[in-house]
């Protein structure tokens, strides 16, 4: 028996995706600190925030004003922008959570979202946006932050790719199936996954309805 079952999922942007990543080096490097594991070491942090900082390239900002840090973007390397594939990793088990009361029948269910973070793996780790070497444009919206001074309002900067723009991944699942009984992920719960997140969206922005998609294809290979 394979220990893997793969999917090919292809969508479509039904929304532009905003870039999530901040652009100020400080920033950076206390978002990092914010995702790091318990067993990370200080030089494993410090190295993750190198390589974000190096996959941003000229993206980076220098300037010591206040519009410092308020400017999110997207990675990229030689072959153009990206997002991370644990971004789409965090997106399904956020939807995870939500279709678990689908599949009460099944025991395992109930604590579906950290099934998927053992039982399911998003290929490749860099995920292409289309073949796009830039964003698309950015636009400002207004946030409030708190400062030494108290309250104020700002503007904050944010990238974006456009709709229309299809993303390919790979789904790596844990075939523990045993004797007749099916897999803990079986295709339909990843199918009610996806069309879930569909709606939620992917990326940053989120909750302003960004990032929304049509699932093209899910097939199994």
């Amino acid at each position: 028996m394979d220990m893997w079952i793969e999917y090919d999922v292809k969508i479509a942007l039904t929304m532009p995706i905003c870039g999530g990543i901040p652009k100020d080096p400080e920033l950076i490097k206390r978002w990092q600190e914010s995702l790091a594991k318990p067993s990370d070491t200080p030089a494993q942090t410090e190295a993750y925030t190198e390589g974000t900082i190096a996959s941003l390239g000229d993206q980076v900002l220098t300037l010591e004003d206040d519009a410092k840090g308020m400017w999110t973007g997207f990675c990229s390397d030689d072959r153009g922008l990206y997002i991370e594939s644990r971004i789409v990793k965090a997106m399904l088990k956020e939807s995870a959570n939500i279709v678990k009361v689908l599949f009460t029948r099944n025991s395992k269910v109930p604590f579906l979202r950290s099934l998927l973070a053992e039982r399911l793996y998003v290929h490749p780790a860099r995920i292409r946006l289309g073949a796009r070497t830039k964003p698309d444009g950015t636009f400002d919206q207004a946030i409030h932050v708190m400062t030494r001074q108290g309250p104020r309002s700002a503007l904050k900067r944010v990238d974006y790719v456009d709709a229309g723009t299809e993303i390919e991944f790979t789904l790596k699942v844990l075939n523990d199936a045993r004797g007749t009984a099916a897999p803990t992920i079986t295709t339909e719960i990843i199918e009610a996954i996806l069309e879930h997140a569909s709606e939620n969206g992917l990326g940053s922005g989120r909750s302003q309805g960004y990032g929304t998609f049509d699932v093209l294809e899910c097939k199994m290979r």
